[in-house]
């Protein structure tokens, strides 16, 4: 039996993370149009206001009977776990890819006559990298009239606190392992390669949210489907799109693997209408910006010769045992576990959001396998980002499977309250 509930911590980070970027769209448009201070003020706010009130006024989501105060208690502490390990691992200026691309992107987006410099040739490196992000931080650099460093730090805590408490949250509703919760929540809070791109600005942790989102409300609009919520999935598959170039490979995979839940002119309709606004925007923007994206540049001319050479799989495999073993331990052992409990239950694991990432990863690889740049310097650069976007949704398949796989103690916990 499903039930409503009429508020909950996915609602509260859907309306927050898309009001994020709406803001930093209508700033991106202000800037464009040079507007002064007030009408870019209200550009920005306004449609961050009509995106919180339609969440708050139209998102209706689905949660198992019984389970909706499952975390009353179990969340504060994640909070304050968190935050403890915030306060010892995070860095004044982030980490490099932090510091040098996208706080100096919106430093010069904290100004219409700074951002009208990013249309000439070279004018800042990764240029290219999408608006999504730093927009909203140049927006309040604006108002503060000076760019303090607490105002990415608290964006980039405040993006992998919700990512964290999303899958707490998920986990404390697998009754049959009550403890759950808290191994997830050591999985994020002790490993040192979530920490240091959590709490450092690497925007892959924002793009990884964005990807949890769209298969947290493919999961409630299975239950209860509902026009919104497909209005909702369009939008976070643009914002994936909007928050970083690897987004639109993450997005293109969700809607080829879930075509067939959209396929329908009306729903099809509905999806589109939330992946207009951030896809015509990140368009105009790549047309404003003359540099390529770097990752893609070349793409195609290494192409059969990447393909066929042995010795570019065995790098990636290497690649990918050294960085999923050394820099991501307690996921894997969690991981190892979870199969290890889901193997006398095989069916569980036949999943479309499993489809899904092992789709995003191939992508990966065929980029890295192809491209004209080195691909043992290019591995080591990006493969343990490119593992940390996949991560969140991963677990969060595991602990979904793990729920249906186990049902028992739902039944009971019901029947004894």
């Amino acid at each position: 039996m499903k039930a409503a509930t009429k508020s909950s911590l996915l609602k509260n980070v859907v309306a927050v993370c898309g009001a994020y970027l709406w803001a930093g769209m209508g700033y991106v448009v202000s800037l464009w149009l040079q507007l002064s201070l007030l009408p870019a003020l209200l550009l920005t706010i306004f449609p961050a206001f009509l995106w919180v009130y339609g969440v708050s006024r139209f998102l209706t989501l689905q949660d198992d009977a019984g389970t909706a105060n499952a975390t009353t208690w179990q969340l504060p502490i994640a909070c304050i776990i968190l935050t403890a390990a915030a306060c010892v691992m995070i860095k004044a200026h982030g980490e490099y890819d932090a510091w040098l691309h996208w706080n100096s992107l919106a430093r010069y987006m904290s100004s219409p006559s700074f951002f009208a410099y990013l249309h000439q040739e070279h004018s800042l490196w990764h240029a290219d990298y999408p608006p999504g992000l730093p927009a909203a931080i140049g927006f309040v650099w604006r108002l503060l009239g000076d760019f303090p460093e607490w105002v990415p730090r608290s964006v980039s805590f405040l993006f992998y606190l919700a990512t964290v408490l999303l899958l707490c949250s998920a986990a404390a509703k697998v009754s049959a392992f009550p403890r759950l919760w808290l191994v997830v929540l050591m999985l994020f809070a002790f490993n040192f390669e979530c920490l240091s791109q959590g709490l450092n600005q690497y925007a892959d942790v924002p793009l990884s949210l964005m990807l949890l989102l769209v298969f947290m409300l493919l999961d409630s609009y299975k239950c209860a489907p509902q026009n919104f919520q497909l209005f909702l999935l369009g939008f976070f598959m643009g914002a994936c799109m909007l928050f970083k170039n690897e987004g639109m490979m993450l997005a293109i995979c969700v809607m080829l693997v879930y075509a067939r839940v959209w396929l329908r002119r009306n729903r099809a309709l509905w999806l589109l209408a939330g992946l207009f606004p951030p896809v015509v925007l990140l368009l105009l923007y790549k047309q404003y910006i003359p540099q390529s994206n770097d990752l893609l540049e070349g793409f195609g001319s290494n192409f059969w010769h990447g393909l066929v050479r042995p010795e570019n799989y065995l790098i990636l495999l290497r690649r990918s045992v050294r960085v999923i073993g050394g820099r991501f331990p307690l996921p894997l052992l969690f991981s190892i576990w979870c199969l290890w409990q889901l193997c006398r239950k095989p069916h569980f694991l036949k999943s479309r959001k499993l489809c899904s990432l092992i789709l995003c990863f191939g992508g990966f690889s065929f980029i890295y396998l192809t491209t004209s740049y080195d691909i043992v310097w290019l591995t080591n650069t990006s493969f343990n980002r490119i593992l940390m976007q996949l991560l969140p949704s991963f677990i969060y398949f595991l602990i979904e499977a793990l729920r249906k796989a186990y049902p028992e103690n739902v039944h009971a916990n019901n029947h004894n309250s």
